[in-house]
């Protein structure tokens, strides 16, 4: 049995209606989400509370390739290529699949929903990969994100959640007058 957590964010993307595939291959379910998009999760669970998959020689060298496409990977605290093994065999769970700006490339609408749901406040991209950029200049998504400038420069990865929203906050505030 998954966690609760885990749980909810299966129930939601139900709600949304996004399909699901499971292969039962790591490498054909990876490859598939590689050229057509989406997520793969092998997250813990009851039965195995530390993961099913080997960090080392299963998470990692999938971890390189989908961060060199865009992507991400994570054990749902860290980004995997930041784990330290402690044994050659060692297991972990895993998140992995595209960035989430590449789901709705297409859709402006759901940005603009995003961004009117903001109001008085600013969405902020810190540290996009070039691709996602040229994407949203693509389809004109680039008018409700803030990026680029001293946001692609912030070690955000070694900041708390509230010091980092403390920075981008400060960063955009004089940006935006």
């Amino acid at each position: 049995s998954f966690s609760e957590g885990m749980k909810a964010f299966v129930a939601h993307c139900k709600e949304q209606n996004y399909s699901a595939r499971y292969i039962g291959s790591l490498v054909a379910d990876f490859h598939r989400n590689l050229l057509k998009g989406g997520i793969y999760l092998y997250p813990t669970s009851k039965k195995a509370p530390n993961g099913k998959l080997r960090l080392m020689y299963e998470c990692n060298p999938l971890a390189f390739i989908v961060e060199q496409a865009g992507g991400r990977s994570s054990n749902g605290r860290r980004r995997t290529l930041e784990l330290e093994p402690n044994d050659l065999h060692e297991r972990c769970p895993l998140l992995i699949g595209e960035n989430v700006f590449n789901f709705h490339g297409s859709d402006d609408s759901y940005y603009e929903e995003w961004f009117e749901d903001v109001e008085d406040g600013w969405i902020a991209g810190v540290n996009f990969q070039e691709h996602v950029v040229r994407e949203m200049r693509q389809y004109n998504v680039d008018s409700y994100v803030n990026f680029g400038g001293q946001l692609d420069e912030l070690p955000w990865r070694t900041y708390p959640p509230r010091k980092l929203f403390e920075v981008v906050d400060s960063l955009l505030q004089r940006r935006l007058g």
